[in-house]
């Protein structure tokens, strides 16, 4: 008898949705009783964007929401709070807003203020006034707190009592867009008279009166510390071990999700050798220094799933490009830093595969006392957002969590440092064909792929600032997709320097292939051949020498590559074993054409 496979929810925020599709889902209603026995009433959650805090959020209002109570066995039967409901099951009116949608252009306040007079339109058409008038929706508002204001007198009227739970999910993305283009603005509204400090002041107000509970989600606390007194009876629960696991998958759910929803014998692979594969582009989210385990992002493992399940094959692009459109508004609000150098450091430090020395929890960020980031609120905005995670080997350190965020650090390097264009590889035929020929001993084709892409994506203006350490950055990120290889910059020889790159297939010592990689770089105006020359001979001593270095004496299978790259153009290459007499050169001519003709 065939296996029938549940629906994969990619994209999918919608409790009702996911429960009426025949769609698999992670099991997080045992939060809602953990939250419900927290001492705090007001408890805020900050997580990455897509870790599925929009879903949470319209699960929480369909559990408590008094006039959909009749709704609980078709929604929750199957999961944990439906065999342990808590006493507040279905008590609560409900009142919830979503700012993820909010248009922080022009007119914002008027925006802010429409989806505030929609959440509680919302809320009268399921707890209708047996007595009183809505026609205060229809006047004209321009201060949101003075709208909460009138929504709390007709509420409290209504029944008396102090029985309304708060829902607001993403409250600070829109004000992030503000923050990352308009420090200035971001300020105003935030301030003493600012309408985002007025609004939650207000809600404040009436957790004396009318609202029982709140439940604030967002990417990041930094709206939330710069109101300060607005609304400082927020709890953060977002780094507390209870909560690790609220959003995104551990390693069991995710093997229980794939065995539901991907055909393996059809993909002709087991679940482990599937999760195996995740871990590196998925996995290593640690939201407190001390947590034994880490999580997957969800809304990466329903986009890697959902093409094993339909296609039986993985992506040929592993990064949901939702994630990756993100890195305009990383660059707006990394342009807060102290100073350029600064985040060009932890830029380099994430590139190569460096952990980042971060002693105490991530700072509060109150902009309104702060002119700009210093180190360390430049690391905790970046541990807000997903970007950096505490280390698994060292509770003091932050690092990169996994393959998939260190690829928006190389693309953040070319698109924004470079101002290359936009810039990634894909894992197709071609890419395969050099990774082939990286298992026989020739690193060539690679490098010609990497030229002829760096040439491609490179206008006048990223070429003037090319270098170095750009071609090995771009080396770093071919490899970066594969499963057999791994590059590493800057590695020591001791004694004798730091060689560019080192390469090294993921076999034991004495079966693997092992590149030390030295890269010149001339500018295309000063690109004759006798300069070219020269520079490839420097690289092929400097390889020599480091094979005299107590770091790589005893490693007998190297080959020693030294490369010249005019502008964006390989120009020169020369490769050799440890033990072969001496290099030998590419026959393939190199020299740009321009250059060539200018020889002639």
């Amino acid at each position: 008898m065939n296996k029938t496979f549940l629906k994969l929810p990619y994209g999918t925020s919608s409790w009702v949705q996911l429960r009426q599709s025949n769609c698999a889902y992670v099991d997080k209603t045992r939060f809602i009783e953990i939250l419900e026995n927290d001492s705090s009433f007001f408890p805020f959650m900050v997580r990455p964007r897509r870790f599925g805090k929009t879903l949470f959020t319209d699960m929480l209002f369909h559990y408590y929401d008094s006039f959909g109570a009749g709704n609980f066995d078709t929604l929750f039967k199957g999961t944990y709070i439906h065999d342990h409901p808590t006493k507040n099951q279905g008590v609560y009116r409900v009142l919830r807003f979503n700012f993820s949608g909010l248009d922080s252009g022009h007119a914002l306040i008027d925006n802010f203020i429409g989806e505030i007079r929609n959440g509680i339109a919302d809320f009268f058409r399921r707890y209708p006034l047996a007595n009183g008038s809505l026609e205060f929706l229809n006047n004209t508002y321009t201060s949101p707190a003075k709208l909460l204001n009138d929504f709390a007198s007709k509420a409290i009227f209504q029944t008396g009592k102090q029985d309304v739970y708060v829902i607001i999910d993403e409250y600070d993305q829109f004000a992030n867009d503000i923050l990352s283009n308009n420090l200035d603005l971001f300020r105003e509204i935030t301030a003493k008279e600012g309408f985002l400090k007025n609004f939650y002041a207000t809600i404040k107000k009436h957790t004396q009166d009318l609202i029982y509970r709140t439940f604030i989600t967002g990417v990041s606390s930094i709206s939330l510390d710069s109101i300060t007194s607005g609304f400082n009876i927020a709890s953060n629960i977002s780094f507390e071990k209870p909560y690790l696991n609220m959003f995104g998958f551990s390693q069991g759910e995710l093997i229980e999700l794939i065995y539901n929803t991907v055909d393996l014998e059809k993909y002709g692979q087991s679940a482990d050798e599937i999760v195996t594969r995740m871990k590196v582009y998925y996995n290593g989210y640690r939201f407190n220094r001390s947590a034994d385990t880490s999580v997957f992002n969800p809304t990466m493992c329903l986009y890697y799933l959902k093409h094993l399940a339909v296609y039986a094959q993985e992506p040929e692009v592993m990064t949901d490009p939702a994630f990756s459109s993100d890195l305009n508004k990383i660059d707006g609000l990394m342009a807060l830093a102290q100073n350029p150098s600064l985040v060009k450091e932890v830029v380099f430090d994430i590139i190569n595969g460096r952990s980042v020395y971060m002693e105490t929890q991530p700072a509060t960020l109150n902009l309104n006392t702060l002119d700009k980031l210093r180190r360390h609120e430049l690391l905790s905005l970046l541990f807000y957002l997903g970007y950096l995670t505490w280390s698994s080997e060292d509770e003091l350190y932050l690092c990169c969590p996994n393959q998939a965020v260190r690829e928006q650090f190389f693309e953040y390097y070319f698109t924004h440092i470079l101002d290359a264009d936009p810039f990634a590889f894909i894992l197709n035929k071609n890419l395969k064909k050099a990774y082939a020929s990286l298992k026989l001993g020739k690193l060539y084709p690679l490098l010609k792929m990497v030229s002829d892409k760096l040439d491609l994506n490179s206008g006048l203006h990223a070429s003037a600032h090319f270098n170095e350490n750009s071609i090995q950055c771009a080396v770093q990120m071919a490899i970066l997709l594969s499963t057999d290889f791994t590059a590493v910059a800057e590695q020591e020889a001791l004694g004798q320097g730091y060689c560019d790159l080192l390469i090294e297939e993921k076999k034991p010592d004495d079966e693997r292939q092992i590149y030390l990689v030295e890269f010149k770089y001339v500018k295309k105006t000063d690109s004759d051949e006798k300069r070219l020359t020269e520079q490839l001979k420097k690289a092929q001593q400097q390889l020599l020498s480091y094979t005299q270095s107590p770091s790589f004496a005893n490693i007998h299978n190297l080959i020693l590559c030294a490369a010249v790259f005019s502008g964006t153009k390989l120009a020169k290459f020369a490769q050799k074993s440890r033990d072969d007499a001496s290099f030998v050169t590419e026959t393939q001519t190199l020299i740009p054409k321009k250059v060539k003709n200018s020889l002639v």
